[in-house]
């Protein structure tokens, strides 16, 4: 004992954990050993354990002034303020313990006066989603399971912790601690929808869909349940546009009415300015809002009205992009689809813009009403364009079964911001010609995953480097080997660590882009680093942002390709002609000199340009 006591009192707590665990695997704990225990995991942050062994020692030893007055403040912390006022009322009758005073460094236990002047509700959970806020994402997700270990029927505490693990791409943990959930939750269909949508994450889209189509069949009432559903075919390379269409059409059936208001809708005519509404929930605020942002805050306040509707205020940091572009805000966070009906028509706007796309369900509600004489759907996945009250579809490319609604626009539809080149002359480990992919797990599909494999085996010689997205977790990492193990590659594949984009691309030659597309975000990342993105757009069914951009630049005839088999082609000639790599990295390098996609005032004189001829179109045709 009293090498545990010098252990305790120089405040050696692992050494206390690995000492009394390796003891009481051949004897039964003392009260005191369950103190000392309960202290070390105190220390450690490890409250549940603490609280639990603290709870055995006052069990034990229930005259120790020291415990009751260490488990009321144990209370306090871990949010059973009831349970610490029983402890401390007690502390009179009880007995001090000199054993423990001697050992006990100064200031271990927490005063407890201190902590009630402190006193939250919740408090574990209110710690967890301080760090979640601070992107502390070890600490947030370890005080969330610290939450759920006390409270395992919380509802919130499960959902806050998935959405941290979701933040941090880990999508294996966030499937476990899910399908825990569901244990325990079994009707709740934001569980299901949420395990569909991490399922998806994980490639697994056939298990992703059977758990959106049981949400469904729980409550048929819930449109946003089927929302999830459509997203989910979406990501499933198995659908292509015309299978989600017919999906879309049933729940447009099902779900959306046309809202009748007091509030007329604008009448055609001319304007002095144009009122023009855009609708920005739930817009990624990475790298989208403030491309968005940039170009918007230059348009012509003689001629134009921009009103902005989104989540928060503009003080909120998300919509810090926005404070230039809007002459109003209206915060529409939690608005149902009557109220932001009501809202825009009493705003008189005259032309609406939709660029959240599907991720806002209660904004897809109101188009199936007229808010304005002319509505756009302006977002990287069109299928909401298949709205009857959406007028126009503005996009670069345009699935056929959209055609009548294209409104194509001067230079490119797409936003996406820039970031600058690091020096990362340092990176490359070394000199072996590499492939590089920043593919997730719902990406790495078996037909990207056999194109990758058949220009591999074209170029002996070569390696394709993965960026991780929580590849190292076991499951990830197994499935990664069978899926490549299936051609033969897998012994080719590596993958990197890197939390920024640009580090990565830094380590290899050619950027591959999987079959089904990808974003904007990820191309324009590779190209500033002078990589080559090549791409096919044979199964790109749902008209990647990325494919738009390397057109937008102009590299579209040197990189994308209508089928497969020209994208390995390609690929591998671009390997064996080595004369090739610095004339096209230099066209790569030229094409974000003087590029009009980066003019930002000349993309604004574009839109105007669109916005004006089409009400002028609009009024004379007396209708959209």
């Amino acid at each position: 004992m009293s090498d545990l006591k010098t252990l305790v009192k120089s405040g050696q707590w692992e050494e206390v954990i690995e000492t009394l665990d390796e003891k009481w695997a051949s004897s039964e704990p003392t009260a005191l050993e369950c103190f000392y225990r309960s202290l070390a995991a105190f220390k450690i942050d490890d409250y549940f354990s603490a609280y639990n062994l603290a709870l055995q020692a006052f069990e034990m030893d229930g005259e120790s002034a020291e415990i009751s007055s260490y488990l009321s403040s144990l209370c306090v912390l871990v949010g059973k303020v009831k349970d610490s006022y029983f402890y401390r009322k007690i502390l009179s009758t009880l007995s001090e313990n000199k054993e423990i005073q001697e050992t006990l460094p100064d200031g271990i236990i927490p005063d407890y006066t201190d902590l009630l002047e402190q006193l939250e509700e919740k408090p574990l959970l209110h710690l967890a989603t301080k760090h979640e806020l601070y992107r502390e994402w070890d600490l947030a997700e370890h005080w969330y399971q610290q939450y759920i270990a006390f409270e395992p029927h919380d509802r919130d505490g499960y959902i806050s912790l998935v959405r941290c693990q979701i933040s941090q791409e880990r999508f294996r943990a966030a499937s476990e601690n899910l399908k825990g959930a569901r244990a325990i939750f079994p009707v709740d269909t934001a569980f299901a929808g949420l395990l569909g949508d991490v399922l998806g994450e994980l490639g697994q889209h056939q298990e992703a869909e059977a758990c959106h189509q049981w949400a469904i069949d729980c409550d048929e009432t819930d449109s946003q349940v089927y929302v999830r559903y459509l997203r989910s075919m979406i990501a499933n390379p198995q659908h292509d546009f015309n299978d989600c269409v017919m999906a879309f059409d049933k729940w447009q059936k099902q779900y959306v009415a046309e809202i009748k208001g007091a509030i007329p809708v604008t009448q055609l005519g001319e304007r002095l300015f144009l009122r023009v509404g855009f609708i920005v929930t739930g817009l990624d605020r990475g790298r989208v809002a403030p491309a968005l942002g940039a170009v918007l805050s230059w348009y012509d306040e003689n001629k134009f009205e921009f009103i902005g509707y989104g989540e928060g205020d503009l003080t909120n940091p998300l919509n810090r992009y926005f404070k230039t572009s809007f002459k109003e805000w209206r915060d529409v966070s939690d608005t149902d689809s009557m109220t932001l009906f009501n809202m825009v028509r009493a705003d008189g706007i005259d032309i609406l813009i939709n660029l959240s796309g599907m991720a806002s369900t209660e904004t897809l509600l109101c188009f199936g009403s007229r808010l304005a004489p002319v509505q756009i759907l302006w977002a990287e996945n069109t299928l909401p364009g298949c709205l009857p009250e959406f007028d126009y579809v503005v996009s670069d490319r345009c699935q056929e079964e959209l055609a009548s609604k294209h409104l194509p626009l001067e230079g490119s539809s797409v936003f996406v911001a820039r970031r600058e080149v690091l020096d990362n002359d340092s990176r490359r480990k070394d000199d072996r010609f590499s492939f590089l992919a920043d593919a997730s797990l719902s990406k790495l599909t078996l037909e990207t995953a056999s194109v990758w494999a058949k220009i591999l085996l074209l170029n002996p010689d070569t390696m394709l480097l993965l960026r991780s997205h929580d590849f190292y977790a076991e499951d990830n990492s197994r499935a990664l080997i069978e899926l490549f193990g299936l051609f033969g590659v897998a012994h080719r594949i590596d993958i990197i660590e890197e939390s920024d984009r640009r580090d990565f691309f830094a380590q290899g030659d050619v950027v591959l882009l999987p079959t089904n597309g990808e974003s904007a975000e990820i191309v324009v990342d590779a190209l500033c680093c002078s990589k080559p993105v090549f791409g096919s757009i044979e199964n790109d069914y749902h008209l990647s942002s990325g494919v738009d951009l390397i057109n937008a630049l102009g590299l579209g005839d040197d990189l994308v390709f209508d089928t497969n088999d020209k994208y390995i082609e390609a690929v591998s000639k671009y390997v064996q002609n080595p004369a090739q790599h610095q004339v096209l990295e230099e066209k790569i390098k030229a094409s974000f000199i003087d590029n009009p996609f980066f003019d930002e005032k000349q993309r604004m004189r574009h839109i105007e340009t669109m916005l004006t001829s089409l009400w002028q179109k609009v009024c004379a045709q007396g209708g959209a």
